[in-house]
């Protein structure tokens, strides 16, 4: 009977504790729907840094140790290769340079299109829609296939995946390499003991756990495709698959939410309707007003002004003499002869 009573207790307060954690976790991802957009959300981007370091480890250990991510080192091996005269091997990192700098252009194109339509969200969608499906290409080649065109590849979807996600909650950041990413830590590292800032060093933790995150993409691209080969390329296409299913199911909460606060906002027809009393005092008031001003520059009411200031003035010169008689007979009264 006493460990029956335990065991309701304890299954009492794992209910009581879900319940509260459901309800918290509501009420802070209710915040951030108002605040960011879903795509600059952290959950968001420490996916997205995920699959940016897995394919960097993934093109460098199935495709000849080219970076599909980090293209200065792929125009140094260039120039290296070019500067020991084997421009074949230089050939095989312009490739990845030149297709890297098409998927950039691709995903301005897309997003200059999408700010015109104030639609920046389908932008986002499509190009993402476009890196899935390139990365689903590339995991169906065979390996016969020349390294240079599936880097090429690669280095597309990258591109299109690092120029598309800028932000993390509104700051700045990139999913497919860790320089930048670790400046901004330490700036705000450095804000945040300097100045006993405490946004600061939560925005640190932010970004500590996009790094930690690309890194942990790269050991799981290193472990999977020495495993599995050409096909461990369908891994960051399901990964980007649910930032997709993410990104659509924020802006239709986003989207819901922002029709229940208009709809609760009176709008300016309302406002007016409801308060006609208060229009009405204002305006019988104002003409009372005017037409007491009129009436004071009637002549009649001139006049009659004039005779009531000069019947006053009379009044006052009277009442000295009527002082004066009667003390006159005070005096009198008091000294009888």
């Amino acid at each position: 009977a006493g460990g029956r009573k335990s065991l309701a207790r304890t299954a009492k307060k794992l209910t009581s504790f879900r319940r509260t954690s459901t309800i918290c976790a509501m009420k802070y991802y209710r915040k951030k729907l108002s605040v960011y957009p879903i795509f600059e959300w952290l959950e968001v981007g420490i996916l997205l840094c995920f699959a940016g370091g897995f394919l960097d480890a993934y093109t460098y250990v199935t495709r000849g140790g080219v970076f599909c991510n980090a293209q200065t080192s792929n125009l140094i091996f260039l120039t290296l290769n070019l500067a020991s005269g084997n421009p074949a091997g230089a050939v095989r990192y312009l490739t990845s340079v030149l297709l890297f700098i098409a998927g950039v252009f691709f995903s301005e194109l897309c997003l200059h299109l999408s700010r015109k339509k104030r639609d920046e969200f389908h932008g986002h969608s499509y190009v993402l829609l476009g890196e899935i499906a390139v990365l689903v290409l590339v995991g169906f080649l065979p390996s016969s296939v020349p390294d240079m065109f599936v880097n090429g590849l690669v280095s597309l979807a990258a591109a299109v995946q690092f120029d598309n996600f800028r932000k993390l909650e509104g700051k700045p950041f990139a999913t497919a390499f860790c320089t930048g990413n670790m400046r901004s830590a330490t700036e705000h590292a450095m804000h945040s003991v300097a100045e006993k800032d405490l946004a600061a060093f939560k925005v640190t933790g932010k970004y500590f756990l996009i790094i930690v995150s690309f890194l942990c993409g790269v050991l799981a691209g290193y472990y999977a495709s020495r495993a599995a080969g050409g096909y461990a390329a369908f891994i960051p296409a399901a990964l980007l698959a649910v930032v997709l299913i993410c990104i659509l199911t924020g802006n239709a909460l986003q989207n819901r939410q922002r029709a229940r606060q208009s709809a609760e906002q009176p709008t300016p027809d309302a406002v007016q309707a409801a308060e006609p009393t208060d229009n009405a005092a204002q305006t019988a008031e104002t003409n009372n007003n005017a037409a007491q001003t009129a009436a004071l520059f009637r002549p009649d009411a001139i006049l009659a002004s004039a005779r009531q200031d000069g019947a006053e003035q009379k009044s006052a010169e009277r009442e000295p003499e009527t002082d004066n008689a009667d003390a006159q007979t005070g005096i009198g009264e008091e000294n009888p002869q």
